[in-house]
């Protein structure tokens, strides 16, 4: 198979941060990853956050917890309905660029059982994060599950305000937990000042 026909799993951040390459004449198109993968064609998992139709175009905003990223499709897309704002998606398709920053051309999207965003997270998990939990980090988890109940119950669909959490919450220092809770891929801002459980 070449290249140009593999498709890769990847997460949001690696097409983000890949560097785009604009090749001459009939040449596929391609991006470079922060560790020199090649990427032509990705295959991408995500909380869908946002779905703007401009007549045939459309523009998702979909969220894996590594980051947000534009799927951009310039022909009518016959599912749309059936995809709404907190779904899993599953988008295959190219990477593209406009204003230099990265977006997925796609191929095939469509709305999943959101379960398999947590398949696709161990799938892309690096071998370094697979190490023994040290005991200040036993400590932190059950904080963190708290916290995680807790954004889970105040949640009446379009997520909870930061500052609302951190006002409920009574654990020390719960804005440094929501970031690691973020930055895990747990949490995810749905809108600016806005968390999700994931």
């Amino acid at each position: 198979m070449t290249e140009e026909k593999n498709v890769v799993k990847v997460r949001v951040h690696d097409v983000k941060s890949a560097e785009f390459v604009q090749e001459e004449g009939w040449k596929a198109n391609y991006a470079v990853t922060e560790s020199q993968q090649k990427l032509h064609r990705v295959n991408v998992m995500g909380v869908l956050l946002n779905k703007d139709v401009q007549g045939t175009i459309t523009t998702f905003i979909i969220d894996d917890g590594s980051g947000s990223i534009s799927i951009r499709s310039f022909d009518v897309v016959k599912n749309i309905d059936t995809m709404n704002i907190g779904d899993g998606i599953l988008v295959i398709g190219r990477i593209r660029e406009y204003s230099g920053e990265n977006y997925i051309s796609p191929e095939i999207l469509r709305a999943i059982d959101k379960q398999w965003l947590n398949v696709r997270r161990l799938e892309l998990q690096i071998p370094e994060v697979q190490e023994k939990v040290e005991e200040e980090e036993v400590e932190e988890t059950l904080p963190t599950l708290k916290l995680l109940e807790i954004v889970r119950e105040m949640d009446s669909g379009p997520g909870v305000l930061i500052d609302d959490v951190i006002e409920k919450s009574s654990l020390h220092d719960t804005e440094g937990l929501l970031q690691k809770l973020m930055e895990s891929g747990e949490l995810f801002q749905n809108q600016p000042g806005r968390v999700k459980v994931l």
